[in-house]
Parts: C-alpha cells; structure tokens; sequence
C-alpha cells in the first residue's frame, strides 16, 4: 500500500510531530511505503490513501487536488473558541459562547444546504469567508470543508472524535476509528544523570512546550508553599508567557526551572526522578507526555479536558485547568503517592508505536473497503 502523510506547513516540536514521524516509521516497518510531505505532489494518483494530520484551514485546497485516493484526517482537534469562551469565569460568558456556537452551527448548515454534498463541496471552497473566533479570524468554514471532504477519520481518542461531531455538520454518518497515540518503549530506560546535575530534590516535571494552552503559569501558582521545585521541559513557544511565569514563580519564591527541549535520556532521567508530572493543559489528546510520565512509574496529573482518561484510567488523577486550587489539590495528591509500576507495565505494553501502526493500518483498511464498495 502506498501512503502519503500530508502535513501542516508549519510542523513545530510535540505531539503532532512525534505522532507523525513514529507512525510513518512504524507502517513502513509494516511493509507500507510512507511519503511524508506538507503539500500534495500533482493529483496524488499514484497513492492508495492520503492521510491528512491536524484540521488545518490549509488543507482545503490540497483535499480538492486529491484525485483517486482515499482521504483519512487525525484531526488533532480540540474546540479553541469553546475553549477561550469558558475562561471567560463570568455567568455571561459561556451563554455568549454557546449562542455564538450556535450561529456558527446554523450559518455552516446553510451553506451545505445550499450545496450538495459532497460535489458541490468543492465549488464552494473559494468562496469561504472567515469567522472570527476568540479574537482572531479563524476560518471556520474552511475547516467545515475538510470535514466534509473526508472518507475517514482517525481520532486519537473517543472524546476527539466526539467533539468532531459536536462542532461540525456532516452529510451523512461519518466513518472513523480510534488509532491511539503511544510512546517510544525503546528509548524509554535510556538515563543521563541530568538530575543530579540539576540538584533537584522533590520536584514536580511538566514536560511540554511552554505556552498558554499549556497552564505552566496555573501550575506555579498552584504550587504555591509547597517546597516542591517545578521543572519546565520542552521548548518556549511563547517568550512573553515564559517571561511572565518566570516572573511569578520568583515573586511567590516558587524554584522554577525553564531546562528547554531536552534529549531523550536527559529528560527520561527526570520521569525517573520526579515526585510528580503535571500537566493542566486546556486540552490534550491524550498528552504523550503523560504516557511517558507514568510509563517510568512517576505519578501523573493530567487536565480533564482530553483523552487521557480512555487510555489509562485510574492509573493517572485528573484537574480541572480553569481551577488552580483544583489543580493543587491533584498535585498534593500525586505528591503522596508512590511510584506506579502497575500503571508502568500497562502503558509499555499497550501503546506502542506499532500498535499504533496496527490501528493506523486497520483504519486505512477500513477506508479502503468503503471506497471500494
């Protein structure tokens, strides 16, 4: 089978990335013959399926060149706007979101009534204008198209898929399958002694870029009193956030260490050796960093607002992003606990990068059948 990965053009460090190139790898261990590229080569002819990652405005265009193939999207997709809309902490807020969530549903409803999908999908895609959302102009019409213009769908976990269907209008039922995201199992026991490097003793890690959607800011103020250092791994996405949460750690004299995107042993030996891993994202599917948390044992908070619970149940705690005391609560807890070899072995074994394979190659399957029929 000949599969060609179509990419956002712009492909930053994390979980989108990882997923990527580790399924590419694993499907070619499997025989396929993978092509990774950010925009499509002529009319895609020569492949049997174009999998598209992340519900990017982007790809509209690229889907109505894809011409024989099959399409399929992991659509990495949370809601933004429903997101910024239940920040806002005021009644009012969430009845502006809902009403303007509404309006979008009914406008998107229109159009496709308008046309007949899904032939006349592709007439309309010029022709789409942008929606602000949370600030921004976000096209949402743009993103309705790709939806539209897909034979299957392969989510990262139920509660994506779930928002998928919330937040979109379909012609007819979509077919999909869960392909579950996983880890490097490999790699996973390979240690520097960056942690003795460091001088840290009880620390709570959070492994992630360093932005909003991240919550590094909420965590710190969660941590408050504690004693307990906070270890930031991962790349600065956002320097003006970085900068303010740095300014806070040091204001409520909480030991905050920005250690950047680390090497593979380098930030295993700090799974190794946190008390904790937190990561009170705003939304997560589910979080690989959380599976590589509790696959080294480490005690895992994960925000509720993804799919992590699916995957590992109660081998992890939950919060809620929006509470810092919420958030605090988890984190004292996960403070107390011992290690979790349980939850170790039930992560090494079922989310591999070859199972992930195995789901991915199924689905495609899946896809492939229908078209046929």
């Amino acid at each position: 089978m000949k599969v060609l990965f179509i990419t956002r053009r712009r492909l930053p460090w994390g979980g989108e990335r990882t997923q990527i190139e580790a399924t590419a790898h694993a499907l070619r261990q499997r025989g396929l013959k993978v092509t990774v590229l950010p925009d499509l080569p002529g009319g895609c002819r020569e492949y049997d399926l174009v999998h598209f990652f992340g519900l990017d405005q982007d790809h509209a265009d690229k889907i109505a060149r894809v011409h024989g193939a099959v399409k399929a999207l992991s659509p990495v997709f949370w809601d933004k706007y429903q997101r910024f809309g239940s920040e806002w902490e005021r009644p009012q807020g969430s009845r502006i979101a809902r009403r303007i969530a509404r309006w979008r549903r009914k406008a998107v409803r229109r159009r496709l009534e308008q046309a007949s999908p899904p032939a006349a999908m592709e007439g309309y895609l010029a022709a789409h204008r942008p929606v602000p959302l949370d600030g921004r102009d976000w096209n949402w019409a743009a993103f309705q198209d790709v939806i539209g213009l897909m034979d299957h769908f392969l989510p990262n976990s139920r509660m994506e898929m779930e928002s998928v269907l919330r937040d979109f209008v379909f012609a007819a039922e979509p077919r999909w399958s869960v392909v579950h995201n996983a880890i490097d199992v490999d790699a996973i026991d390979e240690q520097s002694d960056l942690a003795d490097r460091l001088g840290l003793g009880r620390f709570v890690l959070c492994s992630a870029g360093v932005d909003p959607r991240k919550n590094q800011y909420n965590l710190v103020r969660a941590l408050v009193g504690t004693k307990v250092a906070v270890v930031a791994a991962g790349p600065v996405r956002d320097e003006a956030y970085a900068q303010a949460t740095a300014a806070l750690a040091r204001s409520v004299n909480v030991d905050l260490r920005l250690v950047g995107l680390l090497a593979r042993p380098d930030l295993n030996a700090l799974y190794a050796r946190a008390t904790a891993h937190v990561l009170p994202s705003y939304h997560e599917t589910p979080g690989i960093s959380n599976l590589e948390a509790i696959a080294h044992g480490c005690p895992n908070v994960s925000t509720k607002l993804g799919g992590l619970e699916e995957y590992v149940g109660h081998h992890s705690l939950y919060c809620n992003p929006y509470s810092v005391p919420h958030i605090r609560q988890q984190a004292l807890r996960a403070l107390e606990m011992p290690r979790n070899a349980e939850g170790a072995a039930y992560v090494r074994e079922r989310y591999t990068w070859a199972n992930a394979a195995r789901e991915t190659l199924a689905g495609y399957e899946q896809a492939l059948a229908s078209a046929g029929g």
